[in-house]
């Protein structure tokens, strides 16, 4: 991974949409990063590549 992580809330925030939003995202297949303990987190460029449908 070469950028940091960032949360649910935090790419909410940069992408201007809502935490609902990411969550339907998530369901459509947005590149995430899952923790054991059950955190995710999210590279925004990976993110951004996707929503762009690279």
């Amino acid at each position: 991974m070469s950028e940091n992580l960032i949360t649910k809330k935090q790419l909410a925030e940069k992408l201007g949409v809502t935490e609902q939003s990411i969550n339907n995202y998530l369901r459509d297949g947005l590149p995430k990063v899952k923790f054991r303990t059950g955190a995710i987190r999210f590279e925004y460029s990976k993110c951004l590549d996707w929503l762009k449908g690279e």
